[in-house]
């Protein structure tokens, strides 16, 4: 839980256990000053672990999860990052981070975690796994040739 309301250009909380949780829910409320157009930086992040000396360190993270990129000037955005828990995993820190704080002024209100069940409705469409050959770095670039 977080509650400030004041200029950050970036934070990240303590290690919080997450072991045994199936899904995540953030809530954040934030506001951006800037006075160039169109503008977009700044995020909410949540960083897993599977130990805790990793975990203080800020080190070896298993995967991490992104909010969109705040894009509303002087407004107080409230929004929420949700997602399931990587398996293996038993700490997540939450952050903000501003890529340019040149540019623009951050105001972080409020930030909260909770457990949460989370599903995956994939509309109807069937997934894959996806196999790559162990030679090939890049499979996607140049099209595809």
């Amino acid at each position: 839980n977080f509650n400030n309301n004041q200029s950050l250009t970036s934070w990240q909380s303590e290690p919080i256990v997450v072991d045994q949780w199936q899904g995540f829910n953030v809530e954040y409320r934030m506001m951006m000053e800037s006075s160039k157009k169109d503008y977009m930086d700044g995020v909410i992040f949540i960083k897993f672990y599977s130990n805790i000396q990793d975990a203080q360190k800020g080190e070896n993270h298993v995967a991490i999860r992104l909010s969109k990129r705040e894009d509303k000037s002087k407004i107080w955005d409230s929004s929420k990052l949700i997602g399931k828990v990587p398996q293996g995993v038993k700490y997540a820190t939450l952050g903000f981070l501003v890529t340019d704080i040149n540019v623009a002024t951050y105001f972080l209100d409020k930030i909260e975690l909770y457990k949460a069940e989370v599903s995956e409705d994939l509309g109807g469409f069937k997934v894959k796994k996806v196999e790559l050959d162990d030679d090939i770095l890049f499979p996607n670039s140049h099209g595809n040739l």
